[in-house]
């Protein structure tokens, strides 16, 4: 729905064009999960954009846990209590785009893990900007 134009509310973002809300469905064990999302943006009220924009905002976030889990086995780690969770997941998040990053070490984001939990010289040179001496 377009925003309201003469609201006392809205005088702070005057770029906003739309206000709305996505509504999703997922099955999780044979259960049907319902939720929604709002949003405001300064966007026209283009259905289609607004669709194509959350769902390329959802791809990345859903390759980034995709890779998360399986090379780092985010969901099966045992830190739980405090904010060890928080912590050890900005470290594994760190650790994915120093990898990403990384042109010295040829192969998968796996492979180069292992490499660098073998190869002590690999990960200081990882670690030192991936120069060569």
């Amino acid at each position: 729905m377009p925003a309201p134009k003469n609201s006392k509310i809205f005088s702070r973002w005057p770029n906003i064009q739309t206000i709305g809300a996505i509504y999703r469905t997922r099955d999780v064990d044979g259960k049907q999960i319902e939720w929604q999302d709002c949003f405001i943006s300064s966007l026209s009220s283009k259905v289609r954009n607004h669709r194509d924009l959350l769902r390329s905002h959802w791809s990345i976030e859903n390759c980034q846990h995709h890779i998360l889990d399986v090379t780092f086995t985010e969901d099966s780690s045992r830190i739980r209590k405090g904010t060890g969770p928080e912590i050890s997941s900005v470290f594994r998040r760190l650790e994915l785009t120093i990898l990403q990053q990384d042109t010295w070490i040829n192969g998968s984001l796996r492979s180069k893990r292992e490499i660098c939990g073998r190869d002590e010289s690999a990960f200081v040179r990882l670690l030192a900007g991936f120069s060569e001496d």
